[in-house]
């Protein structure tokens, strides 16, 4: 089955090559683009609404906005060139940005797998297809999320070339775009990547400290509004949301009660936060051993070998928030490349099972072909957080059976 999967793919990779398909091809992204463009995209319009506020010197973070602006002040600055656009021109800007980010991505994910950067006949396919769900996710609302990645493997391209400046400012747009790649910085400090943490820690002042050319005195109040609504928002998110697909998600919906569906087995909040805790735990653990034997065996690649240990971070980082939306899961991108590159190698028959699994727990929930009711009950069940257990599972077994290599032999062909 994977061999015949693997060659589809690769058939439908030299198909798209052809002149006519490509034209083809490029028509149907541009009636997609416009079918998005002509929705709500609900994310982009509250960006949209920050710059506006932020060029009219109005206060951008205010509690009483129902759907509410919550990064920090100065990913505001991204947001400025959407505050004097029409919103149909603003939202066909971000779009496009979207897709020309999303084509960096793959081409960032096969510098990072494969020795030369180039990657095999059908892997391309094979991403998108598993991946697909969770870009779509991302146009429709109009979210940062495809930023978010980019900037992260920018940051790892970067810095497997040596250049740790850029490489660190990159890192640091994403953890002040969004908390949550912090996680990374374990990873880098625990391989000794000294340089690469320092330029992170000095882009992360700098860009906490640009804003005050623009709000001046004024900045430290804009910083209170901002942990304000942050804080104010974090009370407001409920466990029981069936989009909510984090760790600790999983274990509420396991051990309480909750809307929409019955506990397996009730237990206490202290029973509840220690299973979550516990699962934390079952995910650093094995990042941290992963990093220090890397370190140890003096694996020079940041990204690890095959770049096992950056797709294990992503993974974790995926569902590390008690608030994990199913458009985060975009980060997957990265982990399934990963995983699609083992499709020629001798794990093939695992990681072709394991894949199969994956799509299809990511596909279900939300599929309303198998009526609302079950579409609803598969997210409740947390099949987007099972199926990013798995992809861990995988991926760490197979990098700690090749942390002690020197290398690890990426294929160029995928048939």
């Amino acid at each position: 089955m994977t061999s015949r999967l693997l060659d589809f793919a690769a058939r439908a990779d030299a198909l798209a090559r052809l002149p006519r398909v490509r034209a083809v091809l490029a028509l149907c992204v541009v009636i997609y683009a416009a079918h998005h463009v002509t929705r709500g995209m609900g994310d982009f319009k509250v960006y949209q609404r920050a710059a506006q506020r932020m060029l009219a010197g109005e206060a951008i973070y205010r509690l009483e906005d129902p759907h509410r602006y919550l990064y920090a002040p100065v990913v505001t600055f991204l947001f400025l060139p959407l505050g004097v656009m029409p919103r149909l021109a603003g939202k066909t800007f971000w779009i496009v940005a979207n897709l020309a980010l999303l084509v960096a991505i793959f081409r960032s994910t096969a510098r990072l797998l494969f020795p030369d950067g180039r990657a095999p006949p059908g892997f391309y396919a094979l991403v998108l297809l598993l991946s697909f769900r969770f870009i779509d996710n991302n146009l429709g609302h109009g979210q940062l999320n495809i930023l978010l990645l980019w900037l992260i493997l920018r940051a790892y391209v970067d810095a497997s070339r040596g250049r740790y400046a850029p490489a660190g400012i990159a890192l640091a747009g994403a953890i002040a775009a969004k908390i949550v790649p912090g996680v990374l910085l374990m990873q880098i400090l625990l391989r000794r990547q000294w340089r690469f943490a320092a330029w992170t820690a000095i882009g992360i002042a700098v860009l906490m400290a640009v804003p005050v050319l623009w709000w001046g005195s004024a900045y430290p109040q804009v910083l209170r509004d901002w942990a304000a609504v942050v804080i104010d928002q974090a009370g407001h998110y409920e466990m029981g949301n069936k989009i909510n697909q984090s760790i600790t998600a999983f274990v509420y919906r396991l051990c309480r009660p909750y809307p929409g569906g019955t506990p397996v087995v009730e237990l206490s909040d202290p029973a509840v936060a220690a299973i979550a805790t516990f699962l934390h735990a079952a995910f650093l653990i094995p990042l941290a051993l992963l990093s220090l034997r890397l370190a140890a065996a003096g694996h020079r690649q940041p990204a690890g070998p095959n770049g096992d240990e950056l797709s294990l971070y992503l993974l974790y980082s995926t569902i590390a928030a008690p608030y994990s939306w199913k458009y985060y899961f975009v980060n997957l991108i990265f982990p399934l490349g990963a995983a699609v590159a083992r499709l020629s190698t001798a794990e093939q028959r695992d990681f072709g099972r394991g894949l199969v699994a994956v799509f299809l727990l990511n596909l279900l929930p939300g599929l309303e072909l198998l009526g609302k009711r079950l579409a609803t009950l598969f997210q409740l069940w947390s099949f987007h957080f099972v199926a990013v257990a798995i992809l861990f599972a995988l991926l760490c077994r197979s990098a700690f059976r090749n942390a002690r290599a020197p290398s690890f032999p990426s294929s160029r062909t995928v048939c």
